[in-house]
């Protein structure tokens, strides 16, 4: 059953307040000092962002049909509030998740510990960095989660896909989820009010200049009587799935698949790419290193 929500737009930018421009900015600059704002990459952050996400289960619908035409266990990259762990488990394979924070781990741990003792025998947590970790796994899938890309630069976005190549099994996939600013002709900022699954309600918003390297997502929470009110935002890198697939094929995939998991409405549309190890000169190359070392 989807959640609801409730879209607005607005067309015109407004003073910045925190960073945060537009509406969004205006508001919080009328909280005055009882707020408290975080990043969306910080331990706080994800878990905001996750409880946010949980309310749309179309990513992990498209996720889980890409995953079940492939064998082999699964690594959630940049596992974030592991909102997609679970998920995984539940189709019966082994899942890794990778984060660079001990906090988010914990975080997902917990939620992992909440299902049945049957998923929990089956999943493992590594605290790495998502574009240097070195496992003695393979993997059938490794996933990363929107908006994951847009925190990166282009080489830490390189570092990662060589990575995830290493560790893919040769009929693994890659799946890859992405939010593809400039695909619709949408207005500079846009709010959703999210009603997630655990009761709570925010305000989100997507602000983007057409033509901008960046974009600035914010999520505020709707609560009464709240103390202090925690802001969670971060400005993020255009990355479209044009980029995405450019990145992916520099890095030695092909492309084999792009699913469309929203449809035109009052936000950008997210695409999930999927692809796989391509098998070339590449291939050969490591081959060959591998025999001299």
């Amino acid at each position: 059953m989807a959640v609801p929500t409730v879209a607005r737009t607005y067309h015109h930018p407004g003073a910045a307040a925190h960073g945060i421009p537009g509406h969004a900015g205006r508001i919080v600059a009328s909280l005055g000092g009882s707020i408290d704002v975080r990043e969306l990459t910080d331990d706080v952050g994800a878990l905001t962002l996750g409880d946010v996400a949980d309310g749309d289960l179309r990513e992990i619908h498209a996720l889980l049909r890409v995953v079940l035409g492939v064998d082999g266990p699964v690594l959630d990259l940049a596992v974030g509030a592991g909102r997609l762990s679970v998920p995984l488990l539940s189709l019966g394979r082994r899942v890794t998740a990778l984060d660079r924070s001990e906090a988010v781990l914990d975080a997902v741990r917990r939620r992992v510990a909440l299902g049945p003792a049957r998923l929990r025998s089956s999943f493992d947590v590594v605290r790495a960095d998502p574009w240097t970790y070195a496992l003695e796994a393979g993997f059938g899938a490794i996933v990363v989660a929107s908006p994951t890309l847009g925190s990166y630069e282009p080489a830490a976005r390189a570092s990662m896909f060589a990575c995830a190549r290493r560790h893919l099994l040769p009929d693994g996939r890659l799946v890859v989820s992405a939010v593809d600013h400039g695909a619709e002709d949408l207005p500079v900022e846009v709010e959703r009010v999210v009603v997630a699954p655990s009761g709570r309600v925010f305000r989100v918003h997507e602000y983007w200049e057409p033509g901008s390297p960046t974009w600035r997502l914010t999520v505020l929470p709707i609560e009464q009587g709240a103390e202090d009110v925690v802001v969670c935002t971060s400005r993020l890198r255009v990355v479209t799935v044009a980029t995405v697939v450019r990145e992916l094929r520099a890095a030695g995939f092909d492309v084999v698949a792009r699913h469309r998991v929203t449809d035109a409405g009052p936000r950008h549309p997210q695409v999930l790419v999927e692809a796989a190890r391509s098998e070339g000169p590449r291939d050969r190359m490591e081959e060959l290193l591998g025999e001299r070392g």
